[in-house]
Order: structure tokens, then C-alpha cells, then sequence
């Protein structure tokens, strides 16, 4: 979890992905978040860059939002599965002064 999410009060599990696992174009998805322990959960997942606080570069991040979940994820591996593209990220267009 990012501290700004918290401080937010958008809690997130924020997933290392390894070098070899593909994942999809930057975005917004629906996903279903599994846990070690078994249990599934329903997740809106962010596939990107986080702009607003750190410079892009690296690799792209895996930010997941647990729908209806109250509890700590840190350290915890998980698999996501991906359901749906909801909103594909693209860059803005400058502004004109």
C-alpha cells in the first residue's frame, strides 16, 4: 500500500511484477484478486505509471484496490486475473496558452 493511497483512503496492494510475466497496456481493470490464503476478491486495478508522485521510469506498476476488503495485504503474494478493460490511460493533450 502507497501511503499517499492510504492517506487517501484508497488502501492498495501494490504487487512486484516479475520481469517475465506480461501484462496488459496501461489502464484501469476490473480484476479478481486472489490471496494465499485461497479467498477471491473483486479489484479495480491500475497498470501504469503513478505520475503524480514519481518519475516514469522502470517498469510499470500493478496498483489493485480491493472492492469490499478491510485488512492488510503487506508482503502477502497474490495472483490477479484480469476480467475487463475499463479506462485506457493516454496521454493528455497540452495545454495552449
Amino acid at each position: 500500500m502507497t501511503a499517499e493511497a492510504a492517506r487517501a483512503g484508497y488502501p492498495t496492494a501494490n504487487l512486484d511484477i516479475p520481469a517475465e510475466v506480461a501484462l496488459p497496456g496501461e489502464g484501469i481493470y476490473a480484476c479478481r484478486y486472489e490471496r494465499s490464503d485461497g479467498s477471491v476478491h473483486g479489484a479495480a486495478a491500475s497498470v501504469g505509471y503513478r505520475p503524480t508522485f514519481h518519475a516514469r521510469n522502470g517498469a510499470p506498476l500493478l496498483e489493485a484496490f480491493l472492492l469490499d476488503f478491510d485488512g492488510d495485504l503487506y508482503g502477502e503474494p497474490a495472483r490477479v486475473s484480469f476480467v475487463a478493460d475499463c479506462v485506457t490511460r493516454s496521454p493528455l493533450p497540452r495545454p495552449t496558452t
